[in-house]
């Protein structure tokens, strides 16, 4: 079922990457959990997956990267409408935990907001390490988190060396563990399958809980489609996931794509 929606606010974060506000024109939405995702309708172009970045009264907050054709519509739209379906996926809420370590790169950041807006309110502390392949993609995390994440430690890292530590999330996440023995009990990567991929190999012996907030083809969001299966598991991402441990889908991951 589609909700009418309409864009509220735009803003450009770097050079590729959009912040939208999306107030949704119905009554009734239950809050997303944490890792929960929508659909994006934009019309006569594309049905878009994307994860919430934060969520308050009805508005959802996406951040959207250009990719194709339907992204493009989208970061287009100001004072726009267009349709939503969700929110999807079973979510995340990891609140046994003390601190939790969150690897995101590229636009994989965009559910770590939220999640350390709810983790605050539930006492669990919620860290950062980001990479990009250009500081170009750059913007400041702490302008969209919510000022009572004020111990958030935030760890930048950057392919071309121009920002932060030079080379890839996946390798400074390794580095600042391995710097800081017992400060962290879980581990939860999001972005391309080969960042994802290699957190899970590289952390591996740290004895740290791991998880990843998986990216796949989502069509439908209620799992009669098929689209969504983490082959060789027989898993879906709108059901079952997003969020998995490393070791349920060793297979997918070691399907292939680039970090």
């Amino acid at each position: 079922m589609y909700y009418p929606a309409k864009i509220t606010g735009s803003e450009k974060l770097s050079k590729t990457l959009y912040l939208k506000r999306i107030k949704i024109l119905s009554d009734g939405i239950k809050e997303p959990l944490p890792f929960q995702f929508l659909l994006a309708w934009v019309p006569g172009v594309d049905l878009l997956p994307m994860s919430v970045a934060d969520f308050s009264n009805g508005e959802v907050v996406i951040i959207v990267k250009e990719r194709g054709e339907g992204s493009r519509a989208l970061i287009r739209l100001h004072s726009d409408f267009l349709g939503v379906m969700g929110f999807y996926g079973a979510g995340f809420k990891p609140w046994g935990y003390k601190r939790i370590l969150f690897v995101a790169g590229g636009s994989g950041i965009a559910p770590f907001f939220y999640l350390a807006r709810k983790a605050c309110e539930e006492g669990v502390s919620v860290d950062l390490v980001w990479g990009v392949r250009g500081g170009d993609e750059l913007f400041n995390p702490r302008s969209l988190l919510n000022t009572v994440n004020k111990d958030t430690a935030i760890y930048v890292a950057t392919e071309d060396c121009s920002t932060g530590y030079c080379g890839r999330a996946s390798m400074l996440a390794s580095r600042v563990i391995h710097e800081n023995p017992g400060k962290w009990d879980l581990v939860i990567a999001s972005g391309p399958q080969g960042l994802l991929r290699e957190v899970c190999s590289l952390l591996s012996d740290t004895g740290i809980e791991l998880y990843v907030n998986t990216e796949t083809l989502v069509k439908c969001g209620v799992g009669a489609c098929g689209s969504c299966v983490l082959k060789p598991h027989p898993l879906l991402l709108c059901k079952h996931g997003p969020v998995f441990k490393c070791r349920d889908i060793e297979g997918f991951l070691k399907g292939g794509g680039s970090a």
